[in-house]
């Protein structure tokens, strides 16, 4: 079976994850993609959403429309951080016999030296990268460039499809570009209409009639919305 693993904040969750997700899934003839919300990114430091609240949105979003998805709680502890390489040592224990694809953006591959022993990833899963909007592979750092001369695979590799069967772990490197939505100012959106409004004028139908918030109206469902304006989310 290939599993995807599809980590993340998701803070908040929006339609670019799940269309990253149907396009690895199909490009890569996936059986399953696990998902995994981050209790605590050693990375991040502004993650100040609960972990049952990110799950929450995940869970209203599209993603439950898609069912090779699968939520995985692995990293729901928020009293620690959560690397990676520690995250795929147990699912290569608990899937042995399948393949493991762990997706990333290009611009988490070009800094994958500073990562928590972000190199030894390949020894437990294939990477699989998709472009994002004004990254290229050519700026990764110099270590990294060094790592991908052996272990690089493209998408345009004529062989591509027999390589990936062939049960060796590849950086597969993957042509379509996602938008680098910046979650920031997707949260700022919000902090903008508590700042704009009344509490008690904080409803999903106050939120639609106003010509603001372009980026929350086309990149968050409306489940999604209207959970994070109930829970008053992003409010700070």
């Amino acid at each position: 079976m290939r599993i995807g693993i599809f980590g993340g904040s998701f803070n908040p969750v929006h339609t670019d994850h799940i269309a990253l997700c149907e396009y690895v899934k199909k490009t890569l003839q996936l059986d399953k993609v696990l998902l995994i919300p981050n209790g605590q990114p050693p990375h991040k430091n502004s993650c100040h959403i609960s972990f049952n609240d990110r799950l929450s949105m995940i869970r209203v979003s599209d993603f439950k429309n898609l069912p090779y998805v699968e939520i995985s709680l692995i990293e729901s502890d928020e009293s620690i951080n959560h690397y990676s390489l520690d995250t795929l040592k147990v699912l290569k224990e608990l899937y042995k016999d399948d393949d493991l694809f762990f997706c990333m953006g290009l611009d988490s591959l070009n800094y994958l030296d500073k990562w928590h022993h972000g190199f030894s990833l390949i020894d437990y899963a294939s990477l699989v990268v998709t472009g994002r909007v004004g990254f290229k592979v050519s700026d990764a750092n110099p270590p990294v460039l060094e790592f991908l001369k052996n272990h690089a695979l493209y998408k345009n590799d004529p062989d591509f499809s027999s390589k990936i069967a062939a049960k060796k772990n590849y950086c597969i490197l993957l042509e379509k570009e996602f938008n680098s939505i910046s979650s920031s100012a997707v949260r700022n959106e919000f902090k903008a209409l508590y700042d704009n409004h009344k509490l008690s004028d904080k409803s999903y139908d106050v939120f639609m009639a106003d010509d603001g918030y372009p980026l929350c109206k086309q990149y968050l469902n409306s489940e999604v919305i209207k959970y994070i304006l109930e829970h008053h989310l992003y409010s700070i």
